[in-house]
């Protein structure tokens, strides 16, 4: 959803931080998981929320039109940053 809304590089870091918390676990991801739930999948999942949300009129995050959300993203930013 994040790729799909325009915020690739917040993607990735939620990739990375699953990747570092994977290893650091010594957890594996399930063998059938990618059958069960292919990307193909999971990209129509996020194509159909986005036509239900734009439906029912909730808007996508726009830091310039919502204040209190981009303050609230920056928090989380530096919480991440300094726990």
């Amino acid at each position: 959803m994040l790729q799909n809304q325009g915020h690739a590089m917040e993607a990735h870091q939620i990739d990375l931080q699953w990747e570092d918390l994977q290893q650091t676990s010594g957890q594996q991801e399930p063998q059938g998981f990618r059958l069960a739930f292919p990307d193909a999948l999971l990209k129509k999942v996020v194509e159909e929320v986005v036509v239900y949300a734009q439906s029912v009129s909730i808007k996508p995050f726009n830091a310039q039109t919502m204040p209190i959300a981009a303050l609230l993203n920056k928090s989380w930013r530096q919480f991440i940053q300094k726990p």
